[in-house]
C-alpha cells in the first residue's frame, strides 16, 4: 500500500505520476489509467479546498494486478454532498448536484463516501481487467 499527504495542489503532479508508474508496472489499459487519475485528481483538489480541522489529509493507494483500490482520509467538519445527477435517478433538478462526485462515480467502479465525526474517508475502485461476462462471452 502506498501512501501520499495531501497538502497542496503542486504535490499531486508527482502523486500522479507515482500512480501512473504503479500502473503501467502492471499492465493496465491507458484509458484506464486515465480515469483514475482523473478521479484521484478530483478527490484531492476537493479535500485540499475544504477546511481542514485535524490531521493532515492523505491518499492511499494498492494496486493489484486487477484492481486498484484508493482511500482517501480528511479531517474536515465539512461533508461531501452525496447527490446525483438528474439524469442518473438522482434528486429533483432544484437540489444542488455534486459534478466532482458524480465524475468520480461515472469514472471509477465503485466510489464510496463514509462520513466519520473526525471527517471524511472516500474509497474508489477501478477494475484494470474485464472479466468475460463484460466482454459478452459466457463466463
Amino acid at each position: 500500500m502506498r501512501s501520499w499527504p495531501i497538502v497542496e495542489e503542486a504535490a499531486l503532479a508527482g502523486m500522479r505520476r507515482a500512480l501512473r508508474a504503479e500502473l503501467r508496472a502492471v499492465g493496465a489499459d491507458p484509458a484506464l489509467t486515465f480515469d483514475c487519475l482523473v478521479a484521484v485528481t478530483e478527490a484531492c483538489t476537493r479535500v485540499l479546498r475544504r477546511p481542514a480541522s485535524g490531521a493532515a489529509a492523505a491518499l492511499s493507494w494498492q494496486v493489484g494486478r486487477d484492481v486498484v483500490t484508493f482511500r482517501l482520509e480528511d479531517s474536515s467538519e465539512e461533508r461531501w454532498a452525496m447527490a446525483r445527477h438528474p439524469a442518473r435517478g438522482g434528486p429533483p433538478p432544484e437540489e444542488r448536484v455534486d459534478l466532482g462526485l458524480t465524475l468520480m462515480r461515472e469514472l471509477m467502479d465503485e466510489v464510496t463516501v463514509q462520513t466519520l465525526p473526525h471527517g471524511t474517508v472516500v474509497t474508489l475502485t477501478k477494475m484494470l481487467r474485464s472479466s468475460p461476462r463484460d466482454l459478452g462471452t459466457p463466463a
